[in-house]
């Protein structure tokens, strides 16, 4: 039976831990008539009889109830944490982001920086890094060949395109002063 509804798995899993039909039916939030009826399909589809009524209302496994059980509980587990990791995607917790960058914002340490603040509140994101030029960067993220960039600002967006200051790096002027020049005179004239 290649096609068996989780939900039987979870019917049988709550049966197993139960060993009564009535309060795994509860349990379930279905009626115990249910319970049987979606046991015996799940019995037949398999072609397999996978538990013994004790009484009215003990069950004991078979050997081949046994063994599917455990098998069942495998599967719920990787169906559960299918589903945690699709969520986690869906949030951004968890996938790959591609970031662009100039050569001046690695040699400033800045990318390692923020790279490594990120990954430590997100460890489960991988992230690929790619140099560029400040226009191929821009292009590149136009073209969603990079998720992001870190770029000089530019003198105008393009369409779809914005951004925000992540660094501001002062800049001096160093004139040099010939031997016995008055520091103060040279910048009074700059």
């Amino acid at each position: 039976m290649a096609n068996t509804e989780l939900r039987l798995f979870r019917y049988f899993e709550a049966l197993c831990e139960e060993q009564n039909f009535s309060r795994a039916a509860e349990r379930l939030a279905i009626t115990p008539p249910t319970l049987t009826h979606q046991i015996q399909k799940l019995e037949k589809g398999l072609n397999v009889r996978l538990l013994i009524r004790k009484t009215k209302m003990k069950i004991q496994l078979t050997e081949a109830g046994a063994r599917f059980l455990e098998s069942a509980r495998d599967v719920l587990q990787r169906a559960d944490q299918a589903e945690k990791t699709a969520r986690k995607a869906a949030r951004g917790e968890i996938g790959r982001l591609e970031i662009g960058y100039m050569i001046s914002t690695a040699y400033s340490g800045l990318l390692q920086r923020l790279i490594g603040n990120f990954q430590k509140t997100y460890p489960a994101i991988d992230i690929a890094l790619r140099q560029f030029s400040t226009v191929n960067l821009i292009d590149a993220i136009l073209s969603n060949e990079v998720d992001a960039g870190f770029a000089r600002v530019p003198n105008q967006y393009p369409s779809g395109l914005s951004g925000f200051p992540v660094y501001r790096s002062p800049v001096i002027l160093a004139p040099r002063y010939a031997a016995g020049q008055h520091h103060g005179a040279d910048r009074a004239r700059i």
